[in-house]
């Protein structure tokens, strides 16, 4: 999927791709049903996102983990996967814009909206790392948790899966966000706004009440590294997802390229179950 010389896109240009990506539902839709997006269509939803957001073909976006304000210049849409309920998450190359030898690949998370699909984050997947003289392109530990389908072999599990719960979380957390800020309470009750960074395995489920957990891992807007954790608990019956209080994290983040085996986040010391 060649994408071209985005950053010469023209604002007719971005608007027919925007048009492109806002596709009337067919006749034989069902009612109520998600359509189906073709890869084609999503390619162009996310080439519109870019366009959008992109300022005189150089793409700003902030980096959450790092606290960097990257100005990125699109390359291609390298390839596009689904995944049922969740949507669709094209995977994107860009380069930085100041020197084109250090490559980065952003995951954007589109979902349905009636007829259309709608950004609902976006994530850096691989980053620039020195390399000698150059540059090499490492993939950014931890996966996010789309990506974790791809990585375990099919299973029977009772309940939900671990990708699943984080993947119902984050769709709920993001569906939340005000302003891309998030507002927890601390343990003082103080309230204070937030960016979510990840959401991080191990992924539990109370001995119990039957509830899933996984930490949301959480920058402090304004700070250069201040990180907070804090654990989102999913209903497994109504769906519904309440976060607890939000803990400062006192160790780097610094992310590992394995699962954590306990969480990060404060679950009240309650008895439970790792979900794979």
């Amino acid at each position: 999927m060649s994408g071209g010389a985005f950053g010469d896109m023209s604002r007719g240009v971005a608007r027919a791709a925007a048009a492109a990506a806002a596709i009337a539902v067919g006749a034989a839709a069902a009612v109520g049903v998600p359509r189906e997006f073709s890869d084609e269509e999503v390619t162009a939803a996310v080439k519109a996102v870019i366009a959008e957001r992109s300022k005189d073909g150089v793409f700003s976006f902030s980096d959450a983990r790092t606290g960097d304000a990257l100005a990125l210049v699109f390359e291609d849409v390298r390839i596009v996967r689904g995944l049922p309920v969740f949507g669709w998450f094209p995977n994107v190359s860009f380069h930085d814009h100041a020197t084109g030898a250090k490559k980065y690949t952003l995951d954007f998370w589109l979902k349905p909206d009636g007829d259309r699909l709608k950004l609902v984050d976006i994530r850096v997947h691989k980053a620039p790392r020195p390399d000698g003289a150059g540059w090499m392109s490492v993939t950014r530990p931890p996966l996010a948790w789309w990506w974790l389908p791809t990585m375990k072999r099919a299973s029977a599990v009772a309940g939900m899966p671990a990708w699943q719960v984080m993947g119902a979380i984050h769709a709920q957390v993001a569906d939340g966000a005000v302003t891309d800020g998030i507002n927890l309470k601390d343990a003082s009750g103080e309230e204070i706004s937030l960016q979510l960074v990840d959401i991080e395995q191990p992924v539990g489920r109370s001995k119990t009440d039957g509830r899933y957990f996984a930490c949301g891992v959480l920058r402090k807007f304004g700070t250069e590294a201040t990180f907070y954790s804090t654990p989102y608990w999913l209903d497994a019956k109504t769906k519904l997802v309440t976060a607890g209080s939000a803990k400062r994290l006192v160790e780097p983040l610094t992310g590992g390229s394995k699962a954590a085996s306990e969480p990060r986040c404060d679950v009240g010391g309650i008895a439970f179950d790792i979900v794979d």
